[in-house]
């Protein structure tokens, strides 16, 4: 599953990603959420969540956007 979101704040990327992910855990092996800042969706988002059963949540973070 792939979800993109805006946030205001996109250092809650994790906090956002666990908001999406927790109640669908069980039926997907990997989510990945970008999360992009308000007004700038067709931009690179700046942070990306992905979330696999065998990883967990894992943060990356893309500098300069």
């Amino acid at each position: 599953m792939v979800v993109h979101v805006e946030a205001f704040n996109v250092d809650d990327a994790h906090v956002i990603a666990a908001a999406i992910v927790e109640p669908r855990r069980d039926r997907f092996d990997d989510i990945l959420v970008y999360v992009h800042r308000v007004g700038r969706g067709a931009q690179l988002a700046p942070r990306r969540v992905e979330w696999s059963r065998r990883d967990g949540y894992v943060l990356t973070r893309y500098e300069g956007y």
